[in-house]
């Protein structure tokens, strides 16, 4: 049973002590990675156990309190928790040095006497009290504490059960209730409860010695009535009974160790039936409850007759005792429904109720039909699940309950710890670890427990008539896991007021930038029309302790590890209309009612802290609250986004402890945005304050040139820059500034500087570098100083553009390309275009979609989220880009369409070369069309005749390609600085396929001539018959060949094409040249001519053979040998002189030029011997007479 307590801190403190050792469970098993302990001292000592008690160890603990003060008073709450070992010592390892503490023993199963450490009055062992108020207070660090324990005083005995046939599956609780008096009033206040044992025996602990208390009995299986306060018999022996009112129940005074209670089982009556939807088809697994009239107060009581149908629909409800029943029909997604199908009866009839007689009964009921219920969810921000396989699993209609232990569809790391499984609990929160009944929600600031993820952590209850199910299960993908709260109600059984809210886990390992272990949470919220159960202090789903909605690591004061949302335990804040309302305000989700949280993983030490803030607008003379403005958080936990409320305020919840940037994209058109640093700390922040401004246009002094053009402004007169481009910017003033600068800022940071040119007088220019990779809104400034001292400054404000681009299959800009852009909240949600002029759009470009101009760009700015983009063009197939999560940015997109009539640039080949053999043609001096950016030739392939003959840059051209067709084939990619696939880093260089077919190159022709540097020379005697030799000459060039051609006249001579020549009788008096012609192999002949040389008619020699002594008195012959050169047969006289004598001799043509003289005698002495020929008939025509040489002959 569930009692309300005054102090719903008190429910808290319990709650949490019952969960702490498990909390120091997952601590002590906490890799080095994850959170650290803090800095602690240690309190230790022993418990003297008593003997011959058999008592179980693991039942054994020791707690430590510290003093908490609050404005609302002060009170002891647990601080740490431990168990006790086998030698009875405990220890605390995690206290704060310097603090008090009390220290209480406990055993869970209440065998042993409990109660508050005080220390004895001289040293030795201590004993038990069970006030808090006498117990001693002990000031960590502390060793040495002594204790003892004993069997604590109890009331006990067995328990008679008659009439029941098989109590094996009895539920039995026996809980001891005193009565406490109070200044003006008394209650009966429960102490202990224990539960009765396998053996039928009880034993309720930890009572006080003298004092009375009355025995209540509950049996969760129904088969002992209703439950009531124990009376027992006035006859002994005899079967006591049961009371609903502890003032007429049978006191016992402890101890009593044998206390036999006696009670009957009631009927075995039974009821069976069926429920089925309003199809007629069988409803599984809903509940059936059999609802008693009392005739007395004339209402329907429930009396825990429970049954669940089956897969056909049917139930049986048993153990009903005499009375008149009707049955109560609930299932998820349905009304209630009951007998009769009309509602509640209000009074019985014999259509829609049946009565029991006796315990033999067995009664088959009419069907019961269920209508479906209207259900919240999805009118706002939740999510209609589509199931995996496993399909969706129902708790029952429950209070406190929770699932068995539910295996994830994929595992997460929440806080450094693994998980691969979870529990979903009824009261608005899953569990790692176990599960958790706990109704009243923690201060997840602070909380010490299971680690907890809860959308809304209040006291839920679906035992009411109109209230719906929970109910959890996986996405068909195994990506997803939802729980789902559809229109539950609070404690106790209310169902007038119903809060539908779902809680979805997103595995995100396998996105880009996540790491193993990933995964998102998502808080859905439909509808929240209560915030209190009744045990919590609510009255009517409102006020005590409210509702709570965050998740946390579970470890209790560690800064850092936990997120809560505004609004938590604030009464009236999170509801419908609330001042922090759920379903009002979003976090990273343009949905109202939806909150998004990355849980990220990897080299980050998980520390949340929140920043909050406002954004104020210029509004008349003063400032207003910025309405509705989305406010953008990016740094190292991604991009987040909220909108300011109607104060203007935003608040950003489960932040990563960092560096950030915070800004502004304002809804107005004629705003400027803001922006600034914020480090974020653990916990809680200091405010923030944004504000927005108006625009600074562009001055009419100042002109701004990029990619050949004046830059655009926008609407508000501001330029729009584009990134990739440098900017000529100038200013006109006035002449002779001694110092001139600009400056470029962007967040308050400088990001470009120089000086100002003065060309021509008054103007001040300068070209500003590219900003890449700078984009948003930012600051051109300009200062120029004269003499004097004297100073202009001015500034204005500038857009820097990022946008992306729209190309052709070969990197070409397409204009007229209409670029959509759509929206989802996640990367498997259901991508929408985002309307035209959405402020989820910066004012820079709202229009939706964008149309592209001549430059084939698009840019939206826009907040976090995941975006597609969608290109169309009439003509090509449409294409739509993968999902890409924003942040990081997603710039230097370059997204490629199909065209057909797309031209493919096509390079100039002139500058490679002639195709003349020899020739070195050079692929690499191809001239690509100017404007198109980078070109990468990849492989170049040349052809001789269309037949390849060669590959790579170069080419020598053969002989072989004399007359024949050469072209070359360059394989080339035009390289776009860009970014194709929107991976979220630098851009890089991104290609598109331009090679080209064969391109003619021409004819190949032969090379050109061998030239001539040194004339060719003739050698040798020109006369007849004599033989010229001719040299060749010096030429450049190598492996030449030569030939002759010797000219008379200039004309060549017939047969005359040797290194020689012999003159014949043609030549004389003529001039003999000769003409060499150079070739070199696939070349054309060069040809050089000698100088000329005039031929002339040969010299006969004469040869005289003669003795050198003749007799005297006596003749004697001598031989003459005429040889003319190139005459074989000489003719012509010879006049021989011998002394003083003269002899005349013939040469005829048969003598061949031999001829002998008879010379007559002479006298003694010495004679002169002379010869002299003179040619006649031909040999006259070719050569010239002659004299031999004189000789001297002895005569004696």
């Amino acid at each position: 049973m569930k009692h309300r307590k005054s102090l719903g801190r008190l429910r808290r403190r319990i709650a949490a002590l019952s969960a702490f050792s498990l909390v120091v469970g997952l601590v002590a098993a906490a890799p080095t990675s994850a959170i650290a302990d803090e800095a602690a001292s240690t309190i230790a000592g022993s418990v003297v156990l008593p003997s011959g008690v058999d008592f179980d160890i693991d039942d054994l603990s020791v707690s430590a309190a510290h003093l908490v003060t609050e404005d609302e008073g002060s009170w002891w709450e647990e601080a740490s928790w431990t168990g006790v070992a086998s030698d009875g010592s405990f220890a605390f390892e995690d206290l704060d040095s310097g603090t008090e503490y009390l220290l209480r023993f406990w055993d869970g199963s209440g065998l042993l006497a409990t109660g508050y450490y005080q220390a004895p009055a001289v040293p030795g062992v201590g004993s038990l009290v069970r006030d808090d108020a006498s117990a001693t207070r002990v000031t960590s660090p502390a060793s040495g504490i002594v204790f003892a324990t004993e069997k604590s005083t109890a009331l006990a005995g067995p328990l008679d059960l008659r009439g029941v046939a098989a109590p094996a599956d009895l539920d039995i609780k026996i809980t001891a209730y005193q009565r406490v008096e109070y200044e003006d009033w008394s209650d009966w206040e429960s102490i202990s409860s224990t539960s009765v044992t396998d053996d039928d025996t009880w034993r309720v602990g930890q009572l006080t010695a003298g004092d009375e208390y009355a025995l209540y009995i509950y049996d969760y299986s129904g088969q002992l009535g209703e439950g009531g306060y124990y009376v027992a018999p006035s006859t002994p022996g005899a079967v006591g009974s049961l009371t609903y009112d502890a003032e007429d129940a049978t006191l016992f005074t402890a101890p009593g160790e044998n206390i036999t209670l006696s009670l009957q089982g009631v009927t075995a009556a039974s009821a069976s039936g069926v429920i089925r939807g309003a199809n007629s088809a069988p409803i599984e697994n809903a509940s059936a409850s059999a609802l008693k009239w009392d005739p007395w107060d004339e209402v329907w009581e429930n009396v825990n007759r429970t049954a669940v149908t089956e897969a056909d629909g049917t139930y049986v409800i048993q153990a009903l005792s005499e009375g008149i029943y009707t049955v109560r029909g609930i299932a998820p997604g349905f009304t209630a429904g009951y007998l009769g199908n009309a509602g509640l009866p209000a009074a019985p009839t014999a259509t829609n109720s049946f009565e029991v007689t006796s315990a033999d009964d067995v009664i088959a009921l009419s069907p019961i039909t269920l209508q479906p219920r209207a259900s919240a969810l999805g009118t706002r921000a939740g999510i209609q699940p589509v199931y995996g396989g496993g399909g969706v699993h129902t708790l029952p209609a429950t209070d406190d309950g929770s699932s068995e232990e539910v295996q994830l569809p994929f595992p997460v790391t929440f806080f450094g710890q693994n998980y691969t499984s979870l529990y979903v609990n009824n009261n608005g929160n899953v569990t790692f670890g176990d599960s958790q009944s706990q109704y009243t929600p923690d201060d997840l600031q602070g909380r010490a427990g299971n680690p907890i993820i809860a959308p809304f952590f209040a006291d839920v209850d679906t035992r009411g008539e109109e209230s719906g199910s929970v109910t959890y299960g996986a996405s068909a993908d195994g990506k997803k896991f939802y729980v789902t709260w559809d229109g539950v109600g609070f404690y106790s059984r209310h169902d007038e007021l119903l809060n539908t809210f779902q809680l979805v886990l997103t595995s995100a390992a396998d996105q880009t930038g996540r790491s193993p272990g990933d995964f998102d949470i998502t808080f859905n919220y439909d509808r929240v029309e209560w915030e209190t159960g009744d045990a919590s202090d609510g009255e009517n789903g409102f006020g005590g302790t409210s509702a709570a909605a965050g998740y946390s690591a579970g470890l209790e004061g560690v800064p850092g590890t936990f997120v809560q949302l505004p609004g938590s335990f604030t009464n009236g804040a999170l509801v419908d209309g609330g001042s922090h309302a759920l379903t009002g305000s979003s976090q990273n989700s343009t949905q109202a009612g939806r909150y998004q949280f990355e849980i990220r993983n990897a080299d980050v030490d998980i520390r949340y802290g929140d920043v909050t803030g406002t954004v104020t607008k210029p509004a008349g003379s003063g400032t207003a609250p910025a309405v509705g403005t989305t406010v953008r958080l990016s740094g190292p936990g991604g991009a987040l986004f909220v909108t300011t409320d109607e104060n203007g305020e935003f608040n950003f919840s489960a932040v990563r402890t960092g560096a950030y940037r915070l800004s502004v994209i304002p809804t107005e058109a004629n705003l400027v945005g803001s922006s600034q640093s914020v480090t974020v700390r653990e916990g809680s922040n200091d405010p923030v304050s944004l504000a927005l401004r108006g625009p600074h246009a562009l001055p009419s002094a100042v002109s701004l040139v990029s990619g050949g053009s004046p830059v655009s402004t926008n609407s508000d007169g501001v330029p729009v820059v584009y990134y990739g481009d440098p900017i000529n910017f100038g200013v006109n003033g006035t002449a002779g500034a001694t110092s001139a600068t600009y400056q470029v800022t962007l967040n308050g940071n400088v990001i470009r500087s120089g000086a100002l040119t003065e060309n021509p007088a008054g103007r001040y220019s300068a070209v500003i570098p590219a900003l890449y990779p700078n984009t948003g809104d930012g600051e051109i400034s300009y200062t120029l100083t004269y003499p004097g001292g004297s100073v202009v400054t001015n500034s204005f404000d500038i857009y820097i553009d990022p946008s992306g681009v729209v190309v052709d299959q070969y990197g070409n800009p397409v204009a007229g390309a209409t670029v959509t852009v759509l929206r989802a909240e996640a990367a498997d949600g259901d991508f929408e275009v985002i309307p035209d002029g959405s402020t989820l759009l910066a004012p820079v470009n709202r229009n939706n979609p964008s149309v592209t101009g001549a430059d084939g760009r698009f840019h939206w700015d826009v907040v976090a989220g995941w975006y597609k983009l969608r290109v169309e063009r009439a003509g090509s197939a449409t294409i739509t880009t993968p999902a890409w999560q924003v942040a990081p940015e997603r710039v230097d997109l370059v997204l490629e369409l199909n065209v057909p009539a797309a031209v493919k640039p096509v390079p100039s080949i002139s500058g490679i070369g002639a195709p003349v053999v020899g020739a070195t043609l050079d692929a690499t001096r191809a001239s690509w069309p100017s404007g198109i950016g980078t070109v990468k030739q990849k492989s170049v392939t040349w052809f001789v005749g269309g037949v390849q003959a060669a590959t790579g840059n170069k080419f020598v051209v053969p002989v072989s390609a004399v007359g024949k067709a050469v072209s070359v084939q360059i394989g080339a990619d035009r390289v776009i600085v860009g970014n194709a696939d929107g991976t979220p880093a630098t851009s890089k260089d991104f290609a598109f396929d331009v090679s080209t077919g064969q391109l003619a190159i021409g004819t190949a022709l032969k090379a050109a001539a061998p030239r001539n540097t040194g004339l060719p020379q003739i050698s040798g005697a020109a006369s007849f018959g004599s033989t010229l030799r001719a040299s060749s000459g010096k030429w450049t060039g190598a492996a030449i060949a030569y030939t002759y051609q010797w000219q008379r006249a200039g004309k060549p001579i017939a047969g005359a094409v040797g290194i020689a020549y012999k003159v014949a009788q043609a030549d004389i008096g003529k001039a003999i040249t000769v003409k060499v012609t150079a070739t070199s192999p696939g070349s054309l002949s060069g040809t050089a001519t000698s100088k000329s040389i005039t031929a002339t008619k040969g010299k006969a020699k004469i040869t005289v053979k003669a003795p050198k002594k003749v007799k005297a008195k006596k003749g004697t012959t001598v031989a003459v040998k005429i040889a003319v050169p190139g005459i074989a047969k000489p003719t012509g006289s010879l006049v021989v002189k011998w002394g003083n004598r003269t002899i005349k001799a013939k040469v005829a043509a048969g003598a061949k030029g031999s001829v002998k003289v008879k010379l007559p005698a002479l006298k003694r002495g010495t004679a002169k011997l002379t010869v002299k020929f003179a040619p006649s008939g031909a040999t006259k025509a070719v050569a010239a007479g002659g004299n031999a040489k004189a000789k001297k002959v002895k005569v004696g």
